[in-house]
């Protein structure tokens, strides 16, 4: 049972340390909206990362100071380029055009700074199948060599799917039909 008086735990709440700014007045209701257009039977919520904390999810924008990622349902966090220490590498792949909303982002803060990497699903994904893949084999497969063959070949596939899928080139169009005058007479 909480005993807490409101008071105790209002002290509780404003003991968790933040990192990092809050974005623009429009730039966080902007963040809101896309929240709510995303589940619109919640009220959506951006809060400022946790000194300690770990976050992963989409990126659901980014504007000049911050990246905002989704962190579950109707719940973002907006994290502070300034506090990231990979924050010149991730401002240059923004401004490049390589960071962009879709993609995947994992977040991992200390006492006073934290450190971000953002990539595609397909290397999101490719990440969680190695993973999984490995503690699979480790479990299942007592032979080591046959362990080692296995997880060789599980480097390369999810290698192969981290850097996505090449566009399907533009299928060629079926050639014409034949004109009347180069038919067999």
């Amino acid at each position: 049972m909480n005993t807490a008086t409101a008071p105790e735990q209002n002290r509780q709440v404003e003991d968790v340390r933040r990192i990092g700014e809050r974005m623009s007045k429009p730039d966080w209701q902007e963040a809101i909206n896309l929240l709510k257009a995303k589940s619109p039977e919640v009220h959506g919520k951006v809060y400022i990362p946790k000194v300690g904390a770990e976050y992963g999810g989409q990126v659901l924008m980014v504007t000049d100071s911050h990246i905002v990622q989704r962190v579950g349902k109707g719940a973002a966090i907006a994290h502070d380029l300034n506090m990231f220490s990979n924050a010149k590498e991730l401002t240059a792949d923004i401004e490049a055009g390589r960071i962009k909303p879709g993609m995947q982002m994992s977040a991992r803060y200390g006492e006073t700074r934290g450190e971000a990497q953002v990539f595609t699903f397909d290397q999101h994904r490719a990440n969680e199948m190695h993973k999984d893949l490995k503690e699979w084999a480790e479990q299942n497969i007592t032979s080591s060599s046959a362990r080692t063959t296995f997880l060789k070949h599980v480097d390369h596939a999810t290698k192969d799917l981290a850097q996505g899928r090449p566009q399907q080139q533009q299928r060629e169009a079926p050639p014409a039909p034949p004109r009347s005058h180069d038919r067999a007479r």
